[in-house]
C-alpha cells in the first residue's frame, strides 16, 4: 500500500519489497523511501511500524488488512488451531 501517489517505478519496488519480506520473514513492515538519480530507493525499514506514522486512509487499510490476516479461516491452520469456532472465537 502506498501513502499518497505511488512512485513511477512502483512495480519494480513492490517486487523487491515482497522479496525482502519473504527473506526477512516479515508480513508487515514500514519503509521510508527517497528519490535518487536512479529512481526510488528504500531509506529505512522498520519491522515494528507505528500506525500513527501513516495517514488516516492508510491507517484504515492497514487495520482492515491486519484484521483479515488474523481472522481469515485460511490462516487458522497457521495458528495451530483446527476449529476456532468451537472455542468461542468470533469470526
Amino acid at each position: 500500500m502506498w501513502e499518497g501517489a505511488s512512485p513511477v517505478d512502483a512495480d519494480t519496488l513492490e517486487l523487491a519489497l515482497t522479496r525482502l519480506a519473504v527473506l526477512a520473514g516479515l508480513t508487515f513492515f514500514e519503509i521510508a523511501l527517497t528519490s535518487s538519480a536512479d529512481g526510488t530507493r528504500v531509506a529505512a525499514v522498520n519491522p515494528y511500524p507505528c500506525l500513527e506514522h501513516f495517514g488516516e486512509t492508510a491507517q484504515h487499510e492497514i487495520v482492515a488488512g491486519l484484521v483479515h490476516l488474523l481472522t481469515a479461516e485460511s490462516n487458522y491452520p497457521q495458528l495451530g488451531c483446527r476449529d476456532l469456532s468451537r472455542r468461542g472465537v468470533a469470526r
